[in-house]
């Protein structure tokens, strides 16, 4: 690796038997990290690599581009990272890949939702331009039969194993809540009854109404044997809904995996 492709001086090296994690941070590019694999990458490395992920989140990166200087190595592993990334919004690419392993991408399905470049510079630069991980077929169903998000308000659905992450921007109160709550009952229609509504990016936030509007939608959720829980709610309002007990059914979680843990739970399916 060298500057010539925007990666800055000096890396740290995480060894593991039979395979190892170069980290080295890109010229310019506070928040980008660029991981370079090498070895034999199966379940034990993607196990590792998650590890890696959580602490590079938790210190600011969002931005991963992979380098790939493996023998054998299973493309699925990497779904994993991808869900990681994705749900934490974040970007990933990777950079200079052989052949063989573009094709090994190809057979597993991967190709469609990863992002590939010549050089680490080209990949950032995918990675910024890319909107972010969501699943447009579905939000093109959905905007089909209700109509586009209204001023103010901004949704994007990301299918993963576990159930369907919307997350929500801008303003989530009377004004738009009409709107929200016609498209989330047709995404439950649509057959996904096992939500998480992230919430991090509200800027606004009707208190309790928007509480008790939800309401409707955990029993629609619920009579197709899903489940319902927020992500990532400002401490404000989560002290608000906490103070309250106006929906005892809605269950508040700082992360979203640990709410999609809860909603893949059908034992927690209950009003």
């Amino acid at each position: 690796m060298t500057n010539n492709e925007g990666i800055a001086p000096g890396s740290d090296k995480i060894q593991a038997e039979g395979f190892s994690f170069t980290l080295s941070r890109v010229v310019d590019n506070a928040d980008c990290l660029v991981i370079k694999l090498d070895g034999y990458y199966l379940h034990e490395g993607g196990a590792t690599l998650t590890r890696i992920l959580d602490c590079c989140l938790r210190a600011g990166f969002s931005i991963f581009i992979f380098r790939l200087d493996l023998g054998r190595f299973d493309p699925g592993e990497f779904k994993i990272a991808w869900k990681k990334i994705a749900l934490n919004d974040g970007r990933m690419a990777f950079a200079g890949i052989e052949w063989r392993h573009m094709e090994a991408f190809k057979e597993s399905g991967l190709d469609d939702i990863l992002l590939f470049a010549k050089t680490v510079d080209e990949a950032v630069r995918l990675c910024r331009e890319a909107p972010a991980f969501e699943n447009a077929k579905l939000r093109d169903e959905i905007d089909e039969a209700t109509g586009k998000d209204p001023e103010g308000l901004g949704l994007s659905y990301l299918r993963v194993a576990e159930g369907l992450v919307v997350r929500v921007a801008g303003v989530l109160d009377g004004t738009t809540m009409g709107t929200f709550e016609a498209k989330i009952r047709k995404a439950v229609e649509l057959g996904h009854s096992r939500l998480v509504f992230d919430l991090m990016k509200v800027e606004r936030w009707g208190g309790d109404k928007t509480l008790l509007a939800l309401e409707g939608i955990v029993r629609a959720a619920l009579r197709k044997g899903g489940n319902v829980a927020l992500a990532r709610l400002r401490e404000p309002e989560r002290k608000k809904h906490e103070g309250s007990g106006a929906v005892r059914a809605l269950r508040i979680f700082a992360t979203i995996e640990d709410a999609l843990a809860f909603v893949a739970d059908r034992g927690s399916a209950r009003f």
